[in-house]
């Protein structure tokens, strides 16, 4: 997981933006990527990982 501060006027009232790689093997030998993003107004020790 990638965790970082965001400032700017694209999310006033953002805090932090995530990305969440989720690697998975499927029946068939396949290996599938997936990237989740999002943005959050909870600082650090308010927004666990959970």
């Amino acid at each position: 997981m990638k965790r970082l501060t965001v400032t700017g006027p694209a999310f006033p009232h953002a805090v932090q933006a995530l990305q969440i790689v989720r690697r998975r093997d499927i029946r068939t030998s396949k290996v599938t990527t997936e990237r989740v993003y999002a943005v959050t107004s909870l600082q650090a020790d308010q927004a666990t990982a959970a």
